[in-house]
């Protein structure tokens, strides 16, 4: 527990220092992923997502404790890319099984059509802006990936 309370502290310093932009997209990110996830929890896509950002949370928190010195560039890029990059594979499956035009397919219990709920309905466009965040994330995360191999 004290590992994660010292990632933690290590976490919130070296964010402190981040450009406030930096920190705006960070929140963007947070809130359509984590709040979006907790939200459409009553869906396949909440279900994924939400459990994913909490271990990516946990993974920034725990990483800090355990390489204080590794910065928290290089360690996101390695869990965003260890974590998101399924998620987004799933979540491009997850909107490919229903458009706006295509029968609901439901929950895959057995529901008709009638399941098509308005909520249902929008998690579709959560999970499109979901990857939309992740995209501009995982573009960012091949930056950080090219700026160290020049480097090295």
């Amino acid at each position: 527990m004290s590992l994660l309370i010292e990632g933690l502290i290590n976490y919130r310093a070296e964010v402190a220092t981040l450009p406030t932009a930096v920190y705006v997209r960070m929140w963007f990110m947070r809130t359509v992923l984590i709040a979006g996830g907790l939200i459409f929890i009553g869906t396949r896509a909440g279900r994924v997502v939400f459990p994913v950002m909490v271990v990516n949370i946990l993974g920034l928190w725990y990483g800090k404790g355990l390489w204080p010195d590794l910065s928290l560039g290089l360690l996101g890029t390695g869990l965003h890319i260890i974590l998101w990059v399924p998620m987004a594979i799933y979540l491009i499956a997850y909107v490919r099984a229903r458009s706006d035009n295509a029968p609901y397919n439901g929950p895959h219990n057995g529901q008709d059509n009638a399941a098509a709920t308005p909520y249902h309905r929008l998690s579709y466009r959560w999970a499109w802006l979901c990857l939309i965040v992740i995209g501009i994330s995982l573009l960012f995360d091949v930056r950080e990936i090219a700026t160290l191999a020049a480097v090295a």
